[in-house]
């Protein structure tokens, strides 16, 4: 089951929650701040989705509304992690198609290694943007 995690929660299921996040993190080009991310959970600025199976959570995914220049706003999946995704990725994504319309977003975006894009194509996704990153000396 999918779950929103109420901002004032936050603390007390960090322990759990951090270890899926920085699973997420491995692959996010030291572009996240894992400390920063909490703060703005707490602070309901970002919002936590997790997956749970019996009393156990299993995975967590942050989430972001964003406004486009456009004026146009969205959701953007922030981070993907955990473990068992078979089980609870099928319901992910409707979940978050009710969240993005009770948000009054137009669409919801993501970005991730060139792998998602096999899973989300088959739910209606496509790939609207590359990405490029050189990193300048350090």
């Amino acid at each position: 089951m999918i779950v929103a995690v109420k901002a004032n929660m936050i603390s007390m299921l960090w322990p759990i929650v951090s270890k899926h996040i920085e699973m997420a993190l491995e692959h996010a080009n030291g572009e996240i701040d894992i400390n920063k991310m909490k703060t703005q959970l707490e602070t309901g600025e970002l919002i936590m989705l997790t997956a749970n199976r019996d009393n156990e959570i299993i995975a967590s995914i942050v989430i972001d509304k964003r406004r486009l220049q456009c004026g146009d706003n969205i959701i953007f999946v922030v981070t993907i992690g955990g473990k068992d995704m078979m089980e609870w990725g099928p319901e992910l994504l409707p979940v978050l198609e009710e969240i993005a319309k009770e948000q009054d977003c137009v669409a919801i975006y993501g970005a991730g290694r060139s792998g998602w894009e096999r899973v989300m194509k088959n739910d209606g996704y496509e790939a609207v943007h590359t990405v490029y990153c050189k990193r300048l000396g350090e």
